[in-house]
């Protein structure tokens, strides 16, 4: 591995650098600089100029590049320079640097300081520079200050033996050697800095084809940051095995000194591990059996999921100083594994990582580890993974007596055939277990697309598409098929029109009631709710039954007097549905009696049909262009517009269920699936739910089987999509909720959870 060979050759010139003693060009550096590098001035041009150093996220390299071109201009060929920059003033950048040339620049003007001629010139733009004669060296600067500080030093500032020895060595073709002090480096830093990190930064870095490697030692202080593991051993890290493939960013190191918590008996290793919406603590050790012990006596609840144990227990927050962990709200849920612990805020994000280790679909198996993984020590002290648009940053450390060995990269992330297609990204959490599919709804004002569920105590929830509860509203019974999204305003604001067993409902987006509803039937029996738009003028008729009786409304909640069918002849059984087929609006429903009625928009007859037919449980649906449902024999009968009937045997059990499109059937009935003519036999298991949905112009079929709980999607040829069955424990809602052109799914999970999984 490149880095495990750079530490070797950095370990052999550590170990001589304790009795060799060489000139360094450090000498001539006073010692609070920020940052000095070496490097050939073409080289360093050229990495400064590259793409990489625009999109690395951690390091600014803008005022590097200011003050490198402004250094530079001082110069008439390429030569080996070495550049230090300096904080002076407030929040401001100035240069020093020392190389073997000649010099070129007009001279405006010298004077003398501490016996040394010191000439001033100007680059670019009347930038001043001042420059000095210091024996075979030149030195030069933008600032008048620090070259008069590098005077009074004589080429006598002071390094560190080890550090000194690093820098002096000859470049490699194309290299740089970095050397930086944390203390200083605020500037330059595009995060959050712990200036007490380390005391030296040194680095031997390498360039080309957009990455950069760097190899180097770390100088720990006296009492922080790095020295808080300067007793620690080396580990061989053990997270990724449970990491989620979906991990952002990763920090594990080894045990520090001087943590002690509750649940830290025996770790050897912890780690956090930073998802889209929240982080996860990982702590492994080998007194597990202690920490379970202790755990058992703070818990509240707990519950067993895809066979690990979950514990809800009483809050626990890691108090640490240490900036490399970074945990703002106390842990309430810990999972259980055979010698790891993983700590989270709430049960739902353990769920969803446990589904990721249940399937392999781990960090190790990721295109982010795979892509760092040639560049990693078999062992480390501390290691940081992070993915940035297409690249991967790399940090570790590995203690070596009374330094870290220290390697950083910035790589690009290759492409990883996934084990798995299918990323759960989101965990809701309810009262209690959902009542009904969850589905998506939209957010009028941002585009996107929120969810809505109704849970077994009736409590009717929408979650914004990160997860944050919008708000949640008391219903009185369940809400009887499905939600709708209307417009009664005609102002492009959405609502949400159900019924209930005992009501009509249309709420708006924050959970209000529409004026004029609900409607309220007291007797119940209220089926549920078609929502007619004749013209998409958004003039809704809405229309539901009540046993024999049918009621029509319009966007301000009156009856609509116009629609004369008030009354059927029998029970209405199935939900009613609106169809124009070549221009014509259609209004079909059936009824117990085994009548099928075909109505005009005023509920007058438009075909009547005189056969009576046993419906099956499943809906009415246009099927090219006709009337089609199922009989409970496995009959699909169609009506034309002219009336005629045909049938057709699909040889289905009375316990079949259908759905399909204008040109496509999907039908289950026991283990056999039928999506359009292809029919295939499935695993044996309970399946229902066959649902049918076209995004971004691709066709999908999803099918629930019952008794294990999991979801099957399948595309419009019959084929398993990658990556499934996954668990669900609902029929599901499927839509692009970002419109990122990557489709997102909602299910109900075990017990009072829902989970949203994108397919990638």
């Amino acid at each position: 591995m490149k880095y495990l060979l750079g530490f070797v050759l950095l370990g052999l010139v550590a170990c001589q650098s304790k009795t060799l003693e060489e000139a360094s060009d450090l000498q001539y550096f006073p010692s609070d600089y920020s940052l000095v590098i070496k490097a050939d001035s073409e080289t360093l041009d050229r990495f400064l100029k590259s793409e990489m150093t625009n999109n690395y996220p951690s390091f600014s390299f803008e005022e590097v590049k200011k003050l490198a071109e402004l250094a530079f201009s001082f110069l008439t060929a390429p030569v080996t320079v070495n550049l230090g920059l300096y904080e002076e003033g407030k929040g401001s950048l100035t240069f020093l640097a020392l190389s073997e040339t000649s010099v070129q620049k007009a001279v405006s003007e010298q004077f003398t300081y501490e016996g040394k001629t010191v000439y001033r010139g100007f680059a670019k733009e009347n930038q001043p520079l001042y420059w000095v004669n210091l024996g075979q060296k030149i030195i030069w600067s933008n600032s008048q200050l620090l070259i008069e500080e590098a005077i009074r030093g004589k080429g006598e500032f002071i390094s560190p033996k080890r550090i000194s020895h690093l820098y002096s060595k000859n470049l490699n073709e194309d290299e740089i050697k970095l050397l930086g002090q944390p203390e200083f480096l605020e500037l330059l830093s595009r995060e959050p800095l712990n200036k007490s990190y380390a005391k030296y930064l040194f680095f031997d870095l390498s360039f080309e084809n957009g990455e950069f490697f760097a190899n180097g030692i770390s100088e720990p202080n006296d009492s922080n940051g790095l020295a808080n593991f300067k007793e620690s051993s080396l580990i061989d890290p053990q997270v990724f095995k449970i990491a989620p493939r979906s991990t952002r960013s990763l920090i594990t190191t080894s045990r520090p000194q001087e943590l002690d918590q509750p649940y830290l008996e025996g770790v050897e290793e912890f780690a956090q591990i930073n998802l889209e919406n929240t982080s996860l603590l990982y702590l492994r050790t080998i007194a597990s059996e202690t920490v379970m012990k202790r755990l058992e006596e703070n818990r509240i609840s707990e519950s067993e999921y895809l066979g690990n144990r979950i514990l809800n227990i009483q809050p626990f927050t890691l108090s640490t100083h240490l900036s490399e962990l970074s945990f703002k709200k106390p842990f309430t849920h810990v999972a259980v594994f055979e010698n790891a612990f993983v700590f989270s805020i709430g049960e739902g994000d353990l769920r969803e990582l446990l589904k990721f280790v249940s399937t392999g679909d781990i960090l190790s198996n990721s295109a982010m580890y795979q892509s760092a993984e040639p560049y990693l020590s078999s062992e480390i002290t501390t290691l940081r993974l992070k993915e940035n648009d297409g690249f991967i940053q790399v940090f570790q450390q590995v203690k070596e007596e009374d330094y870290f060995f220290t390697s950083a990269g910035y790589v690009q992330k290759i492409a990883v055939k996934k084990a798995a297609n299918s990323t759960p990204i989101l965990n809701l959490t309810l009262e209690s277990e959902a009542l009904i599919r969850p589905q998506f709804v939209k957010n009028h004002y941002t585009g996107s697309q929120e969810i809505v569920v109704q849970d077994s105590k009736n409590i009717l929830y929408r979650f914004s598409n990160d997860g944050k509860l919008l708000w949640k509203k008391q219903l009185e019974a369940k809400i009887n098929g499905s939600i709708h999204e209307v417009d009664v305003y005609r102002n492009r604001k959405l609502q949400l029109a159900f019924t209930t067993e005992t009501a009509f409902h249309v709420i708006d987006r924050n959970g209000n009631h529409v004026d004029g509803f609900p409607k309220r039937f007291n007797d119940g029996n209220i089926g549920a709710l078609a929502v007619f738009d004749y013209d998409n003028s958004r003039n809704y008729r809405f229309l539901f039954s009540q046993g024999r009786d049918l009621y029509m409304y319009n966007n301000r909640g009156k009856k609509v007097e116009g629609f004369t069918y008030k009354r059927a002849e029998s029970q209405v059984i199935t939900t009613p549905r609106h169809f124009r087929i070549n221009s014509k609006d259609y209004i079909v429903l059936g009824l117990k009696n085994g009548r099928l009625k075909i109505l005009q928009r005023n509920g007058k007859d438009r075909i009547v049909i005189n056969q009576k037919f046993d419906f099956s449980k499943n809906g009415i649906f246009n099927y090219r262009d006709q009337f089609s449902f199922t009989t409970t024999k496995g009959e699909l009968m169609q009506i034309s517009t002219s009336g005629k009937v045909s049938s057709t045997n699909l040889s289905l059990s009375s316990t079949h269920e259908i759905t399909g499109s204008s040109r496509s059937l999907v039908a289950i009935d026991g283990q056999m699936l039928q999506i359009r003519e292809k029919r295939m036999s499935l695993d044996y298991g309970i399946y229902t739910d066959p649902q049918f949905f076209l995004v971004n112009d691709k066709i999908y079929i999803s099918v629930l089987e019952g008794s294990s709980k999991k979801l099957y999607l399948y595309d419009s040829n019959g084929k398993l999509l990658p990556g499934f069955p996954i668990l669900g424990a609902s029929g599901i809602d499927l839509a692009d909720i970002d419109g990122d052109k990557k489709v997102e799914l909602v299910t109900k999970d075990e017990g009072n959870f829902l989970t949203v999984y994108r397919l990638e």
